[in-house]
């Protein structure tokens, strides 16, 4: 009787501490998935001051992503004409002084 008291007090044990395994993993998956979230926070707040002084007067603020993409094509191929332009005429200028 006293060694089947004991196996039943044994097993509870077990059963107590595999419940408290089972909830101490459950708390570090929760943990770790709030500091997840919490460093994602951190980046949204800090892309988001970011962008403010990049844009101070707010013109791209409604702008998607694509649409900004775009935008730095446009500016980067009108940077690329005009050097061109200037470095053609320069060129020019160039040959020109060579003839006389």
């Amino acid at each position: 009787q006293k060694l089947s008291k004991m196996k039943v007090s044994f097993d509870d044990y077990r059963n107590k501490y595999a419940l408290q395994k089972n909830l101490i993993t459950t708390l570090e998956t929760t943990e770790a998935n709030l500091a997840d979230e919490k460093l994602k926070s951190a980046e949204v707040s800090l892309i988001g001051e970011e962008e403010k002084v990049a844009d101070l007067a707010g013109i791209y603020v409604e702008s998607s992503r694509a649409e900004l993409i775009t935008k730095i094509f446009e500016v980067e191929s009108t940077m690329i004409e005009a050097s061109s332009s200037q470095f053609r005429n320069a060129i020019v200028e160039g040959l020109d002084e060579d003839k006389e």
